[in-house]
């Protein structure tokens, strides 16, 4: 047993909470190299720095306790914890980002030495006033979106931090002093920067001249090796042109392309810079297109450059898409015209000043690779990214038939974007503010390696509660996805060009439920390669929810702790099979609140058809094995059913 599973365990045990707060710190010494700064020292803060050219960031962490506990020689800790309130995570089902957690914190305060904050104390002429938190905050402005941690766990003799839980939030607010003098400390848990990301970032370059569809087209009057003659209403001026392309549409050399690298407006001759495999004549028509915009002076830095990142990079123009293929100061370019309207999007006129917008724009890539994207550029380090869980899952559940080609036109919050791509694919995410790392899991049949066992006799008192969640079963599922254009309405049907969807006709007999219950979604995210991933999507979808699912409520005491995510199996009499005995009921924890007690809110994990896995080897009959055993597959008679009459397994 480790240190805290003892404490857990002790007959008496003493609750201690610690608060820890990462507060920005300057490494450097007032007016000592590299620091050039005179006359009153600052705080070592970014807000009263003199020198902030030499500013040099660091952490200087402040830790508190509750009030009232005992605190162990050698630990600088404030007993300023006077009360707490938490509002856990909960996962939600089928699919999506969980909500997130609250911890909000309420704080003495009072006024104090300033040696620990302040490196200067001993040495300023007058001593501080105010107090601990006054002082605090007028130093500490920008301390929103730092991090901080909630220490959980019991007095021990001797002192032991082993015996703490470390769970990792990030601050959303310092406020007060209240009428009391109180302070409110307010955590919340990392995902909150994907609220604060938005996606695409805004980039607010603008075209420098007028962009068109097609420049100049027509039938052409000659061509040479190296040269074709235009229609007479081409432009007169010389050089026009020059670093277009010219495409040759129909007749006579039709499909080639060429730059033209030189234009005489007086005899409407092109040379291109390549010459052609087949000479145009005069039946060849052809088109002339830009390859290249100038967004603005200054403004290309705002702009992904497609070599540097190794992705296609795409912009927004009104409501065309564009692909550019590199980038050189403030120029964005692209080899060929077929760079233009992208995406189902139509290739238009577009006017000087016109706003050029960066997109987001995976291809063909996977789950795995998008919502990595999408976390890393809202902030969240691989370090608290569970990408190995996430890759497993991806493999498992969505594979290459999920492969993500999508655009996102207009910055859209992070949060919000990964939580669509989530619900799409049957994943659900969550915080694990004790691992300190986003967790991800596919909401499909679990046959967990470890699944913890939660008896009758470790629930506390009468805290046991079933909830039915009759408003979220379906008889049918249906999903408009492949959407014609990506800068059309998306939550319209009519603009997408293919739905999918999967129908219980059993359960919607009138032998079951007699009723028809449906849900229709919609998905930027899946295009028509996504048509076999999306119709199992929505099968699943039927399957898991045709059957209301059911909500169990209960407390443990803190030896038998579980975690949000894990796989549980309950037995409980208040959950009965058809004979009346406790069924074993194998759940997912969604919502978990530890605060002396541990309160535990599981969701039911069954689908209406029953998922198999390979067995390991030497295991029983199917008549012989256990509840936990069957979960594996096992051959059924020639009737389809097993031989205590319950259904066979299906193979997905």
């Amino acid at each position: 047993m480790t240190a805290r599973t003892l404490a857990q365990a002790a007959h008496q045990r003493f609750s201690a909470l610690v608060l820890e707060l990462d507060a920005d710190y300057c490494n450097n010494t007032f007016g000592s190299a590299p620091c050039t700064a005179t006359g009153t020292q600052c705080y070592n803060t970014f807000g009263t720095c003199k020198d902030r050219a030499n500013y040099a960031k660091g952490t200087k962490t402040f830790r508190f306790c509750s009030r009232g506990m005992a605190i162990p020689p050698g630990e600088t800790l404030r007993p300023y914890i006077l009360s707490h309130a938490f509002t856990p995570t909960e996962i939600p089902l089928c699919g999506g980002l969980a909500a997130r957690s609250q911890t909000t914190l309420t704080m003495a305060d009072e006024t104090c030495s300033d040696i620990e904050a302040d490196k200067y104390a001993a040495i300023r002429s007058l001593p501080a006033t105010g107090t601990f938190w006054t002082r605090f905050i007028a130093r500490n402005y920008n301390i929103q979106g730092r991090f901080a941690r909630v220490r959980k766990g019991y007095v021990t003799s001797p002192w032991d931090w082993t015996v703490f839980q470390n769970e990792l939030y990030v601050i959303e607010a310092i406020t007060g002093p209240d009428s009391e003098g109180n302070v409110q400390v307010v955590l919340a848990d990392a995902t909150k920067t994907l609220d604060k990301a938005m996606l695409p970032e805004a980039s607010d370059g603008k075209l420098q001249q007028d962009l068109k569809a097609i420049e100049n087209s027509g039938i052409a009057q000659a061509g040479g090796a190296a040269t074709i003659t235009l229609a007479a209403a081409a432009s007169a001026v010389d050089s026009y042109y020059n670093g277009m392309e010219v495409y040759v549409t129909e007749n006579t050399g039709a499909g080639q392309r060429r730059v033209i690298s030189g234009y005489v407006g007086a005899t409407r001759v092109a040379t291109v810079s390549a010459a052609w495999s087949v000479v145009p004549n005069s039946t060849s028509v052809y088109q002339i297109g830009a390859l290249g915009i100038n967004v603005g002076t200054g403004k290309g830095a705002q702009y992904d450059d497609p070599v540097a990142t190794g992705l296609p990079q795409f912009v927004r123009i009104g409501d065309e898409v564009v692909r550019y293929t590199a980038i050189a100061g403030d120029v964005l370019s692209w080899a060929d015209t077929t760079s233009r309207a992208q995406f189902g999007t139509i290739a238009e006129d577009h006017k000087q000043g016109d706003g050029v917008q960066l997109c987001f724009a995976p291809v063909n890539k996977s789950v795995t690779d998008v919502i990595h994207r999408l976390a890393n550029a809202a902030g969240l380090a691989d370090a608290y990214l569970d990408l190995a869980g996430l890759a497993t899952e991806d493999s498992n559940w969505l594979g290459a038939g999920a492969a993500i080609t999508a655009c996102i036109h207009t910055p859209e919050k992070a949060s919000g974007l990964l939580d669509e791509l989530l619900a799409a694919t049957n994943l659900n995410a969550w915080w694990d503010a004790a691992g300190q790392i986003l967790r991800f899991k596919a909401d499909m049949p679990q046959n967990a390696a470890s699944v913890i066992t939660i008896t009758p006799e470790e629930t506390i008192g009468k805290s046991m509660q079933v909830t039915p969640l009759d408003g979220l079963r379906i008889t049918r599922s249906f999903m408009s996805f492949a959407p014609f254009s990506a800068t059309e309405n998306m939550g319209e049907a009519k603009n997408f060009g293919i739905t999918n969807g999967y129908i219980d006709a059993s359960a919607e007999s009138a032998n079951e439920y007699n009723a028809v219950t449906g849900e229709h979604k919609f998905s930027r995210w899946m295009g028509a390669a996504n048509s076999t991933f999306v119709s199992s999507t929505v099968g699943r979808r039927v399957n898991r929810l045709r059957d209301a699912p059911f909500k169990l409520s209960f407390a443990l005491d803190p030896r038998n702790e579980v975690h949000v995510g894990d796989l549980i199996d309950v037995t409980s009499r208040k959950k009965a099979n058809a004979s009346g005995a406790p069924a074993l009921t194998r759940m997912r924890v969604i919502k978990y609140l530890d605060d002396r007690n541990i309160e535990i809110e599981a969701i039911s994990t069954t689908f209406a058809r029953r998922y198999g896995f390979i067995a390991p080897n030497g295991y029983p009959d199917y008549a012989s094995a256990s509840e936990a055993q069957r979960n594996y597959a096992f051959i059924a008679a020639a009737n389809g059913l097993m031989s205590d009459g319950s259904s066979a397994y299906f193979i997905s």
